[in-house]
């Protein structure tokens, strides 16, 4: 170990040994410098002590940016990630993630910070911590606002503001509703922005009202424990007359005996009375001494009685009027507080009413552009449907066979084509049916499917029925139409194309990006398309662009093809992509059934699925029985 690490390390041990108290051991490493802990860190993974390395490395990481000093930040808390997850630390490797979320969120990387708080936000799930939960998504949803990835951001504050229903904790609430009301402002939801803000605002005086009630209260309570203590300096009175009232009976006693003495010496002899007289004197010192006894007590109990109540009396005093004015110093600061918030609510209240109304004009405004713009897309969707080969029409020429087809929008970026060889063909009397992902979705997408559908159609036409020749004239047809390699436009599209050749019992595939899956005897496999889009920028020097693979017609086969939008849908209880591996397994699970009820199921497992998630993308799948 260094000379300085050394020094440090002996002092801190020395410190203990003393049973010295005034400084902590973790005072101690937020005295070190950066050079002192790194060296420590050094020697502690040395010796193996990984999770007193990690410690050091941590503190010398926050030096650095606590000083602004980014980039060595982030190296070292890398390094300390890096040990924590070699130990299985999950927690300390989150707090890691959450600490470069916000520094990769301090220097505009907003793609790296949101990659860090989605680690500490899927790790808290597994805790089910609400608390940290709750921090984790607000993080996420303040770097989603950043991205412009407003729904987003939304759907994660709603979840934070269920679990700060839960847990009662009224300020996250508040926090909640008004980062919501901010988000949908940036969405451009006015509605929702407006609706939030008014829960925020009301949330917010009804927590002020409370605290007001909270403190008046106090003031209660404390007038009430100075009536107590009033009632019992009183009862304490009340036993001091008792006792005065018990002396002046024991004084009337004496009395009486004075009047016995007299009657004897009326009755008694000479030396009797003398006899008596003594007994007499006898009887009244004792009398006299246990009086004198009892008024001396009564007298002390009296005097501590007094102190007593006069020292509760100043007590009580001094605790009702520094609780008056405590209380009223409060309600000044707070009506001081409230009324400037009034002030502030009612100019803002006057902006929003302004707000309101150019929102009101601009509302409408938008609103009949958007009944404009919502009729062309259905008019335009009413063209793409007219384009595709109906459904119906497919099953006459394949009557076992179903399509899933679930647009995103009202018009779709995904596609299925169908089209048959004339006897004319030097190909005659195969089936051809293909599943295409179009670049995007929504009207961009449709534009792509509808160049794509009449450039499919033309092939046929000029007799190109072979499926490696088809994508290879469709890719140089989409470069040319698009002028790709001038323009760089990265539009493309994803595709499946089989032909059906039911003579020869054979089936010839070829795919750009997208594979085949088909299910023989319970056990689904699949046959991989070419790592290649249809339109893309990239060519193999030499050699085919697509490769023609085939496969045997057999009795029971199950045939399914598509796009990426079932396998990337969030969905089921922890909110992740559904995946090939589980769709490959929902394949082999109906592969046995008719195809009307594997459609059935198909869309039943998806809809449960998604469940309270929205849908990420245009959905296709084709299947085929043999």
């Amino acid at each position: 170990m260094g000379m300085c690490a050394t020094l440090i390390v002996g002092q801190i041990c020395l410190w203990f040994l003393l049973g010295i108290q005034t400084i902590s051991a973790q005072e101690l490493i937020q005295k070190l410098s950066i050079s002192e802990c790194l060296e420590i860190a050094k020697q502690k993974e040395f010796a193996g002590d990984i999770k007193e390395a990690t410690r050091f490395l941590n503190q010398a990481a926050l030096i650095h940016w606590e000083n602004k000093e980014y980039e060595p930040a982030i190296e070292i808390f890398q390094r300390s990630l890096a040990l924590n997850i070699s130990i299985n630390n999950l927690h300390g490797a989150a707090g890691i993630n959450s600490n470069l979320g916000m520094i990769y969120a301090d220097l505009g990387n907003y793609e790296k910070s949101l990659e860090c708080f989605q680690k500490v936000l899927a790790y808290r799930r597994t805790r089910n911590d609400k608390v940290s939960i709750i921090s984790a998504l607000i993080n996420a949803s303040v770097v989603l606002n950043n991205l412009k990835r407003h729904a987003e951001a939304a759907e994660f504050l709603e979840e934070a503001l269920v679990l700060a229903r839960e847990l009662n904790d009224a300020d996250q609430m508040k926090s909640c509703y008004g980062m919501l009301s901010e988000t949908y402002e940036k969405a451009g939801n006015t509605e929702r922005s407006i609706h939030y803000f008014n829960l925020y605002r009301s949330f917010h005086e009804l927590v002020q009202k409370e605290k007001v009630k909270k403190y008046e209260a106090l003031a209660e309570e404390s007038r009430l424990r100075a009536e107590l203590l009033a009632a019992q300096a009183k009862n304490q009175g009340l036993e001091l007359l008792l006792k005065n009232k018990i002396i002046q009976e024991q004084k009337y006693q004496i009395i009486n005996i004075d009047a016995k003495n007299r009657a004897l010496l009326e009755s008694k002899t000479k030396q009797e009375l003398i006899i008596a007289v003594i007994e007499r004197e006898k009887e009244i010192q004792k009398i006299e001494a246990q009086r004198k006894q009892e008024a001396a007590q009564a007298e002390l109990q009296a005097a501590s009685l007094m102190r007593n109540i006069f020292m509760g009396g100043f007590l009580a005093a001094g605790l009702f009027a520094f609780t008056i004015y405590r209380n009223y110093r409060q309600k000044k600061k707070i009506n001081s507080q409230l009324q400037a918030q009034n002030i502030e609510i009612k100019t803002q209240g006057e902006k929003i009413l302004q707000q309101k109304l150019e929102l009101e004009k601009a509302y409408q405004e938008i609103h009949r552009r958007n009944i404009e713009i919502t009729d062309s897309i259905h008019y335009a969707q009413r063209i793409q449907a007219a384009l595709l080969t109906d459904k119906d029409n497919i099953k006459k020429y394949i009557p076992h066979s179903f399509i899933f087809f679930r647009p995103l929008h009202i018009v779709s970026g995904d596609f299925y084509w169908f089209s048959q060889t004339s006897d004319y063909d030097p190909r005659p009397g195969r089936k051809l049916i293909a599943a295409v992902d179009c670049t995007g979705h929504g009207v961009p997408g449709a534009l792509m499917s509808m160049i794509g559908y009449n450039m499919l159609n033309q092939l046929v036409q000029q007799h190109i029925t072979r499926p490696d020749l088809m994508l290879t004239h469709l890719h140089h047809s989409i470069k040319n139409v698009l002028h790709i390699e001038q323009t760089q436009v990265r539009d493309g599209m994803d595709m499946v194309l089989i032909s059906i050749d039911e003579k020869q019992e054979i089936i010839e595939f070829a795919g750009a990006n997208n594979s085949l899956y088909y299910v023989v005897h319970s056990e689904v496999n699949e046959i991989k398309g070419d790592k290649r889009a249809i339109g893309s920028i990239l060519e193999p020097k030499e050699g085919p662009l697509f490769t023609l693979q085939t496969l045997p017609i057999v009795p029971g086969l199950a045939i399914y093809m598509g796009s990426d939008g079932v396998q990337d849908q969030f969905g089921g209880p922890e909110g992740k992509k559904f995946m090939r591996k589980r769709l490959c397994e929902l394949f082999v699970k109906i592969s046995h059934l008719p195809v009307d009820e594997q459609l059935q199921a198909l869309e039943e497992t998806i809809d449960n699925w998604m469940g309270k998630y929205s849908q990420v993308d245009d959905m296709l799948i084709i299947g085929l029985k043999f």
